[in-house]
């Protein structure tokens, strides 16, 4: 089983009081609670993920054994930083992997280093969440931001990205437009960069036998 950073599940810092710790619960505990979200396994699942933590956190025995362990898998994790579980949250991984593909040598760019950080932002807990809240401003800023974040990116994985962010735009009409227009054509762009080489390397051939036969 995998450790559970409880401390992210509640988006309290590690050092954070009982009374903090008592608040932010009952915070989201009313808005993921069975009772408000029926048809929602999403909600369900975040309820009992939420009760997990505050049973843990809210017993000061439990949650001295529990630092220690907490503390050996995030040994340079600042104390006072609380590491929200929110739309925001994931709002804000995206633009700092946006910002990291832009500090990047364009010729020395980890095309999969990037993929495997994109695959961590846009996770199906991510996704589940972002649909959740249905927050269509942060929505739409992730949606652009991922947009940004496929240029350096290979054209067969844009297919499956596209399908992600449809999810996220939901009955936006337009902003599922422009993810379509905007992948659409880095596809075209990225399959002209693959096979120009080729394509100049034939009229090249082509012009040399043209010019043979027509010096002769």
């Amino acid at each position: 089983m995998s450790f559970k950073n409880y401390y992210a599940v509640l988006g309290v810092a590690p050092d954070a009081s009982a009374d903090d710790i008592k608040k932010k619960f009952r915070k989201l505990a009313l808005l993921y609670h069975p009772d408000r979200n029926a048809e929602s396994e999403f909600a369900a699942i975040r309820f009992r993920e939420i009760q997990e933590a505050y049973e843990t956190l809210s017993d000061s025995a439990r949650r001295i054994i529990y630092n220690r362990t907490w503390r050996d898998h995030y040994p340079k994790v600042n104390l006072s930083v609380a590491e929200e579980t929110g739309p925001e949250s994931v709002l804000l991984k995206c633009k700092k992997l946006q910002q990291e593909v832009r500090d990047m040598d364009i010729f020395r760019i980890n095309q999969s280093y990037i993929q495997s950080e994109l695959n961590k932002v846009l996770s199906g807990d991510a996704i589940a969440l972002l649909l959740f809240h249905n927050d269509k401003a942060i929505n739409k800023s992730i949606i652009m931001c991922i947009l940004e974040i496929c240029v350096v990116l290979p054209a067969k994985s844009l297919s499956s990205i596209q399908d992600t962010l449809n999810k996220l735009a939901g009955d936006q009409q337009d902003i599922s437009a422009v993810i379509q227009q905007k992948i659409k054509q880095l596809i075209y762009k990225k399959l002209w960069e693959q096979y120009y080489p080729v394509l100049a390397f034939i009229i090249a051939i082509a012009a040399c036998i043209i010019i043979y036969f027509l010096s002769r």
